[in-house]
């Protein structure tokens, strides 16, 4: 925890939103050297978990290994069928 100052609270409000947020910091908002207030995420952020590489794991395994095929697939879930272009060429 970060003790801070009303006013550098005042004068850093969105950086310290952004650390909060960012960083997980939490920061104790101090006046006349006594604590008034508590800066931290809320406990519906808390409670959210940071996706890794690791999440998403396994998810090209059924991916055609031929790359045009990959492509094709791609292009046919589209709703409206189309392709941006007809010369795309992935991973020559």
């Amino acid at each position: 925890m970060q003790i801070i100052t009303a006013t550098q609270a005042r004068n850093n409000f969105f950086n310290i939103l952004n650390s909060v947020y960012l960083d997980d910091i939490t920061y104790e908002v101090r006046k006349s050297g006594l604590p008034v207030a508590t800066i931290s995420k809320s406990k519906e952020m808390k409670v959210k978990k940071k996706k890794t590489i690791m999440d998403f794991a396994g998810a090209l395994v059924d991916m055609p290994v031929n790359t045009n095929e990959w492509v094709d697939s791609i292009y046919q879930a589209r709703k409206d069928g189309s392709r941006k272009s007809d010369k795309i060429q992935l991973f020559k």
